[in-house]
């Protein structure tokens, strides 16, 4: 069956409205695996960044948005990764603009 509506950031996520309906661009998917090297030394196997490349992937190779286009999620309102050590604990935050997709201690 063939894939009819992108692959949405509240398909794989959980987020609010205000971006779930937005589909999963590669740009986007781009950006969150720059910034999971640049704090975490490599992107995580498994993580978002590799489930936004995977989705990125099936949307533009079933022709639902065009390649290397941003989403409006990522071209407006940015991911980012950031990485805490609260008492001895690492935390690790992923996000897209504000929310929060992945929580790691």
């Amino acid at each position: 069956m063939a894939q009819e509506q992108p692959i949405k950031y509240g398909d794989v996520f959980m987020v609010s409205e205000k971006i779930a309906n937005k589909p999963i661009a590669p740009q986007d998917a781009a950006a969150m695996q720059s910034a999971e090297s640049q704090v975490l030394g490599h992107s995580q196997r498994g993580g978002p960044a590799s489930v936004m490349r995977s989705a990125a992937i099936c949307n533009v190779e079933a022709g639902l948005i065009p390649p290397g286009s941003p989403s409006d999620v990522g071209k407006r309102q940015g991911v980012a990764v950031t990485e805490t050590v609260i008492d001895g604990h690492r935390i690790v935050t992923q996000s897209i603009g504000d929310q929060v997709i992945s929580f790691l201690i």
